[in-house]
């Protein structure tokens, strides 16, 4: 229910109500007991307030229905929106998404003395949300990272449920009647899935190298942020689902395979054309930076660069398709994907931050920082990867 109409039912109960508190209010500073037509103005405000107040509560509990239904459904299912995650939520633990981050959890890092004078509290512990942003693609930049691109799915629980699709075969066709109709073969199993904790330790820094804001910030978003991000990214990408690990995207069975072409750029498309004859649409191409180089560094049969034909070298794209770079994919592949076929899992808890200078620390006036967050990865339907072979860069 939209808070607009909540709260014009609101008003007009509350206006109601007043009705009905100035009417009896009037009687009484007369010091006389209401009259007919009183009593029957204070029965209907009375009336309309009570049944304001009724439609309140009833809309309250339908939002809540909603909401636990939401979740459920995407706790069993994965995306509830039929597959389509236009303004989906991205993970941002790259660019202005990080740096916001370190801010926060350096806000409260540090303690101030009275005098205006900030420093970092000695230890403590701290929970921040993971980082969200909305759809990188409307924000009009290159992505950074792979996990900018990818949906996210958050799960109240560590452990969840998803449908993965493990056949696709479209019957459907024009029937004569009374004949029978065909049936359109889309096989669904329930996979389970399971956020797993990514964290890690700083190694004992000074503590007066934190003691301003600026430097605690810096030190938060391009270590510990920036080392969780390259944590989760190598495991979603390569993950072979061995104990400790997740079953990344290439590890997971049913994603289709190309082999290389005549070149680079023509393997991508090939890729492509794979992923749109299975019913996908293509989103992203993920290459690793050896492999972006050579693609941008080809040339044609007269010498000259292939550029300004199928690659976009400004807005990093390959057959109108956004690259996105990662230097967890081996170099000799790639893979292009349709962004609703998959998603990042995470929890509702959010990242926790804990320091300490316990120990042989406090001898040394220095600290440690711990920062650890749950994820994992869902392949809902593994037709929409392709994985391919650049033939320029394979031994």
């Amino acid at each position: 229910m939209s808070n607009t109409r909540k709260e014009s039912i609101r008003t007009a109960a509350a206006a109601a109500a007043k009705r009905a508190t100035d009417i009896a209010a009037k009687a009484e500073a007369d010091n006389r007991d209401m009259n007919a037509d009183e009593l029957a103005d204070y029965g209907h405000a009375m009336t309309e307030a009570k049944d304001g107040l009724a439609r309140l509560r009833q809309l309250d509990k339908d939002d809540d229905v909603t909401e636990q239904m939401r979740k459920l459904s995407n706790d069993l299912f994965g995306p509830g929106d039929g597959g389509s995650h236009s303004g989906a939520k991205r993970l941002a633990l790259t660019g202005a998404g990080r740096k916001e981050s370190a801010r926060a959890i350096a806000g409260k890092m540090m303690t101030g003395d009275g005098f205006g004078r900030k420093a970092l509290t000695d230890s403590g512990s701290i929970v921040t949300p993971v980082p969200i942003q909305g759809d990188v693609a409307s924000m009009g930049r290159v992505p950074a990272s792979l996990l900018e691109v990818l949906p996210v799915l958050q799960h109240e629980s560590p452990t969840f449920k998803f449908l993965r699709q493990t056949r696709r075969e479209n019957n459907a066709a024009i029937v004569a009647p009374g004949a029978v109709k065909p049936t359109s073969l889309y096989t669904v199993e329930g996979a389970p899935g399971e956020l797993r904790v990514f964290a890690h330790l700083s190694d004992p820094v000074d503590k007066y190298l934190l003691q301003d804001v600026a430097s605690l910030e810096r030190f938060i978003a391009d270590e510990m942020l920036a080392g969780l991000n390259a944590a989760v990214e190598a495991e979603v990408l390569n993950g072979d689902g061995t104990a400790g690990h997740l079953r990344g995207i290439l590890a997971t069975s049913g994603i289709q395979l190309q082999a290389a072409a005549a070149d680079d750029v023509t393997t991508v498309r090939a890729g492509i054309t794979k992923l749109e004859a299975a019913g996908h649409d293509a989103s992203v191409i993920v290459l690793s930076p050896a492999g972006w180089a050579d693609i941008e560094t080809a040339r044609n049969t007269s010498g000259a660069f292939d550029l300004a034909g199928p690659v976009d070298r400004a807005a990093r794209k390959l057959w109108g398709v956004q690259v996105v770079l990662s230097t967890t994919v081996p170099a000799n592949t790639g893979l292009v994907f349709d962004a609703s076929a998959l998603a990042v899992d995470t929890d509702l808890a959010g990242i926790e931050t804990k320091w300490s200078d316990a120990g042989e620390l406090f001898d040394r006036n220095q600290v440690k920082a711990r920062v650890e967050g749950r994820f994992s990865v869902s392949v809902f339907q593994p037709s929409g990867v392709v994985e391919f072979t650049l033939p320029m860069l394979t031994p």
